[in-house]
């Protein structure tokens, strides 16, 4: 058993979730994951940055650091005190005061070394601010109890390295070194050391290892850190700028939350769109798959609509052109079988009765030149009418049968319905039934155009089914009326009716209810209408009972059908039909 499959809309709506949302739930996930990696790019980015501002900084003041310490170690009075070894202040060039106020700010301490490297005096201030020279007595103390924190700078006094008679010391304090690059070029929370080669002493005290500075990333707090660092020979230190990624990553984290939520509202509303567009789509589809379903069961007047100018449109158009084709197929199918039906009822017919029927015309006229009572003739007359008719019914069934042609003409109904009703039940009340049948002149001259014999077996069929079907005491009628051109003929009872399973079936070939029935009765009768471009059908009756009615092209006494006033010239009964 094949699995329940998914409908068109569906498939339609699952392609455009594939091909269109699919894409947006990717682009929704590659942003999440790369917005850690554009954070930490920029983040570097700016990290590079505030480091080559602060090596272009650091060595600016730098050189001009070297260039104090330089005019220092050239001024004449150093150079004296040395020589002399004198025991008093000695003052240095007065314009040196700037430059020595900016060294003293950056270093802890400048000492004047003689050849041998022993500390002799240290570079100062007097009261008056006046740079000047005091003797380094405590010079011992002064190194112990410096600060570790500091960079070691020398100068060496003389013009060869033969002649040299001293050096300048000048213990520069780390972190006077630091330009100090504002926390928004380096990132929120970041910092920036310098570190000591000889030494391994970081700038300021920070609460990490400083052999983490010395990674590009590392761990500390919990939090993850990119570092950046630039090796100088001259000062030798390391300087490394360093910022906490979680810190930075904040607004790149907003953004991308707001940036995916924004992709799910356009992905749900892409889907909503998609969903309805689809079935606006598709709903003609829909009808059309629905119509052919509906084809298929033999309703074969469903139409679509077919106003649209698109490939649907057309689409449909075709489907309504084919199905009326069919129709027209099927129709002259139907009139076909049907006329072959009354072709083989009529063999039947004449092989059955035809002969009975003739030695009975001829008894009965043997007897009526024999009467003697006046009052009998009458009957026997009318009973050789009526033989004749019928005479002349199975003479047309016989040719229907030879030639497959049905004669057309115009009949009245009034006729058709008094001789099949007096074949059907010549004594109604002897089976304790009443017959109703329409009054004089309450069928205003019905006309249809069809063949006598036909329709007078199509209501004798329909007369004995009803007969059959009602009790003694019942009813049973005939009911002429019109419908949209169409003469409409409703033969009733008020036996039990039929159950809805034996309606739905009531016209198919050998189906009967009654024991003995051959089931073909209401299929003939269904042929023979088909054959006259009419309709049958059947439905309760209020009350009790039955009713089949049966429509057929109405017409005038000269055979001029009402679809003929209407669209075209009046056309005349004619045969072959």
């Amino acid at each position: 058993m094949r699995g329940r499959s998914l409908s068109l809309r569906t498939k339609l709506v699952l392609i455009i979730v594939i091909g269109a949302m699919a894409p947006l739930g990717a682009v929704g996930a590659w942003l999440s994951g790369t917005t850690r990696r554009s954070a930490e790019s920029l983040l570097r980015s700016r990290l590079d940055s505030a480091l080559s501002h602060a090596v272009t900084e650091l060595g600016s003041q730098w050189v001009g650091y070297r260039s104090v310490l330089t005019d220092i170690a050239e001024d004449s009075a150093v150079r004296r005190a040395l020589g002399a070894h004198t025991s008093h202040v000695v003052h240095l060039d007065p314009h040196l005061r700037g430059d020595i106020e900016r060294l003293r700010a950056a270093t802890e301490v400048v000492f004047v070394l003689d050849s041998a490297r022993a500390p002799q005096w240290i570079v100062t201030a007097d009261a008056d601010g006046k740079p000047t020279l005091v003797e380094a007595k405590d010079s011992l103390r002064v190194m112990a109890v410096s600060d570790p924190d500091h960079l070691l700078s020398r100068v060496a006094i003389g013009d060869a390295p033969q002649m040299q008679t001293g050096f300048i010391d000048a213990r520069f304090r780390l972190s006077s070194l630091i330009p100090g690059p504002s926390e928004t070029s380096m990132g929120v929370g970041g910092l920036m050391a310098i570190v000591d080669h000889s030494t391994g002493r970081v700038s300021a005290p920070i609460p990490l290892d400083a052999s983490a500075l010395r990674r590009d990333r590392f761990t500390w707090g919990g939090d993850e850190w990119l570092a950046v660092s630039r090796q100088l020979t001259d000062p030798g230190i390391d300087i490394v700028v360093a910022a906490p990624v979680a810190a930075f990553m904040l607004p790149f984290e907003r953004a991308a939350r707001t940036g995916l939520i924004a992709l799910i509202v356009v992905g749900v509303l892409g889907f909503v769109v998609a969903t309805v567009l689809t079935r606006r789509v598709t709903h003609s589809l829909v009808r059309l798959s629905d119509a052919a379903m509906a084809v298929s069961s033999g309703h074969l007047d469903k139409r679509v609509d077919a106003s649209g100018n698109d490939e649907i449109g057309r689409l449909g158009a075709a489907f309504n052109s084919m199905t009326e084709s069919l129709q027209r197929t099927l129709a002259a199918l139907s009139e076909r079988q049907a006329i072959a039906a009354v072709g083989e009822f009529a063999s039947a017919l004449a092989h059955e009765i035809r002969n009975p029927l003739s030695a009975i015309k001829l008894n009965l006229q043997h007897v009526e030149e024999r009467l003697t009572d006046a009052r009998l003739r009458e009957p026997i007359r009318n009973t050789l009418r009526d033989i004749a008719r019928l005479d002349t019914t199975v003479a047309g069934a016989l040719r229907l049968a030879r030639t497959g042609r049905m004669a057309m003409s115009s009949v009245a109904l009034d006729a058709i319905v008094a001789s099949a009703a007096r074949a059907a039940l010549p004594n109604p009340a002897g089976r304790g039934l009443t017959l109703e049948l329409p009054k004089n002149g309450t069928s205003d001259g019905a006309y249809v155009m069809g063949n006598a014999a036909a329709l007078e077996q199509l209501l004798l069929n329909l007369l004995l089914n009803a007969a059959d079907a009602t009790p003694a005491g019942g009813r049973i009628g005939v009911d002429i009326g019109a419908d949209n051109g169409h003469v409409t003929i409703d033969v009733w009872d008020t036996g039990a009716g039929l159950a809805p399973e034996a309606a739905a079936r009531a016209f198919e070939p050998f189906f009967t209810t009654k024991a003995e029935g051959t089931g073909l009765g209401l299929s003939i009768a269904k042929r023979i209408v088909d054959a006259h471009h009419g309709r049958i059908g059947l439905r309760p009756r209020e009350g009790g009972g039955t009713v089949v009615r049966v429509g057929l092209p109405h017409c005038d006494a000269r055979g001029v059908t009402m679809c003929d006033r209407n669209d075209g010239p009046a056309k005349t009964a004619r045969d072959g039909k």
